[in-house]
């Protein structure tokens, strides 16, 4: 971390990354030896933007965000940034989106430069939970909907590839357990349900813009959430993280 000046976070939201990417580079390194860095994000809501830079108390003007499209980033972002990062954003960008996205990152990422890319599948279903199932088939349907991208992750290796030349090309999926089942546990405590209530409940208003019925989803997080209560619950969220490096050579 030490060695980074130059930060992207493309598609930041509030920019939550960077502030905590900062926090650790100061812990560290030390105030002093990152007086020099720089983590941008760029995010194209303007109501995420505005809430962003309302909680940036973080860096000092070292982090910030800027509204911007991430299909034609700024021309001045050419070749400046040591680290490039876009994740989570197949709810919002087309199957046809990704090569231009990927193309930008590539444009703005410096020679000797790190670009990660990270999106996750749908968590797996649980055949003891027909509500969180359910759930998961609303979730899928309305990232179709909404114009993203719920199976990505199968093109994700060849949509990188084809945005390079790139050099160390890896690729990594991580299974993160989810909400795992136990008898001798019992029940959640209750502000760990207030906080998945809180995730899924972010969720209703987005779930009835891609054409759920509000009935039927306000019916759906009752189940879900007693399913989620009682741990009935055993499934595992995968994440596919793809990167490399723009060679030192211009292409």
């Amino acid at each position: 971390l030490a060695s980074l000046t130059q930060v992207l976070d493309v598609g930041c939201g509030r920019h939550l990354w960077g502030r905590d990417l900062f926090r650790a580079m100061v812990e560290q390194a030390g105030p002093k030896l990152v007086a020099d860095v720089r983590i941008e994000g760029i995010e194209r809501c303007p109501a995420i933007v505005q809430t962003a830079r309302q909680g940036l108390r973080t860096g000092h003007g070292q982090v910030i965000v800027t509204q911007g499209d991430l299909l034609h980033l700024p021309a001045e972002y050419q070749e400046r940034f040591q680290f490039v990062q876009m994740r989570f954003l197949l709810l919002s960008l087309s199957p046809a989106d990704w090569p231009k996205a990927l193309a930008e990152l590539w444009r703005v990422c410096a020679p000797d430069g790190s670009v990660v890319w990270l999106e996750p599948s749908l968590p797996l279903p649980c055949e003891k939970a027909p509500g969180w199932n359910q759930w998961l088939r609303w979730i899928a349907q309305s990232v179709a909907a909404h114009g993203g991208s719920p199976s990505v992750d199968r093109a994700m290796n060849t949509f990188f590839s084809l945005a390079g030349p790139w050099e160390r090309l890896r690729s990594e999926l991580i299974a993160v357990p989810l909400l795992s089942a136990s008898r001798d546990l019992g029940s959640l405590p209750r502000e760990r349900i207030q906080v998945v209530r809180a995730w899924l409940e972010e969720l209703r208003p987005w779930l009835v813009e891609g054409g759920i019925p509000s009935e039927q989803v306000n019916d759906g997080l009752t189940v879900v959430l007693g399913e989620i209560n009682q741990r009935v619950i055993h499934s595992v969220w995968p994440w596919n993280l793809v990167a490399g490096t723009r060679p030192r050579a211009q292409r």
